[in-house]
């Protein structure tokens, strides 16, 4: 008889724990929870929403009773997940037996994003590698890159530089993932962390992401996180500006004109300068007018770069029209100089552009004048 008893409060006690589980109502992430689950039903989010707005009115029999019909009612895989977000006791309480069950990858990935960033929710990142490492398709290699990060940083785990290269070789697999990469890289090394930033530059350059490609040429130049090598770097700048990277072809350009290799910096500075880039488009006309003044071919294309510049609004560049005017009126005492130098200062004054050597220029243009060209102008 005393067993029977005993075995009759223990069942009753098992049926009790059961009901305050399912009494459990986590409110606090509802809205959260709608939002990743935006293609449920209007009666389901209704319902959910009635279930918090008085689930502290209603005694535990009510509320088992609304949970039991907004269950029968939950038909989508959505909105057993909403459910299961609300009424389980630390989220998920079983999250590898309940995400085996088909919830989507969205889903997965939102989730580890939550519990990695701890948005709404304790941050957790063993759960949000779990998470993460159950992602498939579209969002698999998003998935891989937090977990590279996650080993790279040692975040909540023992740093492990051969696993993240593991993730991060299969997240380059993705052109989808090369940009954020790449953002990643970066600020790891505005951080100093040269170590992590080779690491991943080096993962996006073997699937020949030329950014990154230009970036290691960077490395290997200053010696950041690698031991100089000029010969290295010339070769990473070569293998982007051949592949149109603006950046490397400018970069080139400075190494060799430092090497005083002019027409090599010149060649590198107008595929630049062709790509659209302004400061090109100045360093080429000036690489061009620098050294001995001239009136033929170099002048006039010089003139074109520059005019360009300045037509896409880079300033500067009028000003050096205006001084390689001047200097070309000095030596061949041609007015069609003094009056380019003059329409170049003009040009500067209209748009406002005040630098105190835009007067200078003005009065020693004023200085050589013989009074001719003025009195012509």
């Amino acid at each position: 008889m005393l067993k029977l008893i005993l075995l009759v409060i223990s069942c009753n006690i098992y049926v009790g724990l059961l009901a305050a589980k399912d009494n459990y109502i986590n409110c606090t992430f509802d809205k959260r929870a709608l939002e990743l689950s935006l293609d449920i039903s209007q009666k389901f989010r209704s319902s959910i929403n009635e279930l918090c707005a008085n689930q502290t009115k209603l005694d535990d029999k009510e509320k088992l009773k609304k949970i039991n019909l907004i269950r029968n009612n939950a038909v989508t895989s959505q909105e057993r997940f909403v459910l299961k977000l609300i009424t389980d006791t630390g989220i998920f309480r079983s999250e590898k037996d309940f995400f085996m069950k088909g919830i989507d990858d969205i889903k997965k990935y939102l989730i580890a994003d939550m519990y990695f960033f701890g948005i709404n929710i304790n941050k957790n990142i063993e759960k949000a590698k779990m998470l993460y490492k159950g992602v498939h398709n579209d969002l698999k290699p998003l998935a891989f890159e937090r977990l590279a990060i996650i080993y790279l940083g040692g975040i909540g785990v023992t740093r492990q530089p051969e696993l993240s290269k593991k993730y991060l070789r299969e997240s380059v697999k993705y052109t989808g993932s090369h940009a954020s990469l790449y953002r990643l890289s970066l600020d790891f090394a505005e951080n100093k962390n040269f170590e992590n930033a080779i690491l991943i530059l080096t993962e996006l350059s073997n699937v020949n992401y030329f950014p990154a490609i230009h970036e290691l040429g960077v490395a290997y130049y200053l010696g950041n996180g690698v031991l100089k090598n000029e010969e290295k770097a010339i070769s990473f700048f070569k293998k982007s500006a051949e592949n149109n990277n603006v950046a490397s072809q400018k970069y080139l350009a400075k190494v060799y004109f430092f090497k005083k290799k002019v027409d090599l910096a010149k060649h590198w500075m107008k595929r630049a300068a062709d790509n659209g880039d302004l400061n090109a488009m100045f360093a080429y006309g000036d690489m061009l007018l620098r050294g001995k003044v001239s009136s033929g071919s170099h002048y006039d294309e010089a003139q074109k770069y520059l005019n360009k510049a300045f037509s896409l609004g880079y300033a500067p560049a009028a000003f050096n029209l205006a001084l390689y005017n001047r200097l070309l009126y000095i030596k061949y005492k041609k007015c069609l100089y003094y009056k380019k130098a003059l329409s170049n200062l003009n040009q500067l004054q209209k748009i406002n552009f005040r630098i105190k050597k835009i007067d200078e220029e003005y009065l020693k243009l004023q200085q050589v004048d013989d009074k001719k060209c003025s009195e012509i102008i």
